[in-house]
């Protein structure tokens, strides 16, 4: 006996893929979770950056002790015509690069530039500090000495100045109070505060650690 199967027709009414807007659709609310999941990750990623540079200026301030307890004198950073400047270990571009400057190493006599001085070639540290990621190329970790007192600066890289105690933040005050690098307060999306936008400065994103001395009442260097 045979049996006849009565092939079933597709409803004319059936769904047959998706709509357009059924695919903006699901394309918005992936767009939407990928917001959710991906912010909190970013800001991780922020955070842990920043927190890496004051690692790094903790670990040249340590470095600049131990050196001072062996030469009796911190390196200085001057320029040609002996007067203090600022020397960058990792900046990639013409302003503070290291071979603009001399540091006057009675360690290494030969130094002309920081990462030529014993704080490199004695191994006081054991590598040239690099910033995580080097937003600017101007920006990076700078030091200003005449040999008595210091200044370390991550200048232009910090990434969120929410992520550092107010301590930390390179106001750098001028003789009228006012930041000349980083204002405050900080705004809510981590930012500095320029105190007078009809001058330069004020919004520089710079975080600092000194020895003290001249640079400990101006809040900066």
């Amino acid at each position: 006996m045979k049996v006849f199967l009565k092939s079933q027709q597709p409803n004319s009414g059936d769904k047959r893929g998706f709509t357009l807007i059924e695919l903006l659709m699901v394309i918005a609310i992936i767009s939407l979770l990928s917001a959710i999941v991906l912010a909190p990750l970013n800001s991780a990623r922020v955070r842990s950056r920043d927190l890496a540079r004051v690692t790094t200026l903790r670990e040249i301030r340590t470095a600049l002790d131990q050196y001072r307890n062996d030469a009796g004198q911190y390196p200085r950073a001057v320029n040609s015509s002996g007067a203090l400047s600022f020397v960058c270990f990792d900046c990639t571009t013409a302003a503070y690069l290291t071979d603009n400057v001399i540091a006057v190493d009675p360690v290494n006599t030969t130094a002309t530039n920081l990462n030529s001085s014993a704080l490199i070639t004695k191994k006081y540290l054991p590598t040239i500090p690099r910033d995580p990621k080097s937003i600017s190329g101007s920006g990076g970790y700078l030091y200003r000495s005449d040999g008595k007192d210091y200044c370390l600066m991550s200048y232009l890289n910090p990434e969120n100045m929410k992520n550092f105690a107010t301590s930390l933040i390179n106001q750098n005050l001028n003789a009228s109070g006012q930041a000349t690098r980083c204002g405050l307060p900080i705004t809510a999306s981590g930012n500095c505060t320029d105190p007078d936008p009809s001058t330069a400065g004020g919004t520089t994103k710079s975080i600092y650690m000194t020895s003290g001395g001249v640079y400990a009442t101006q809040k900066g260097c």
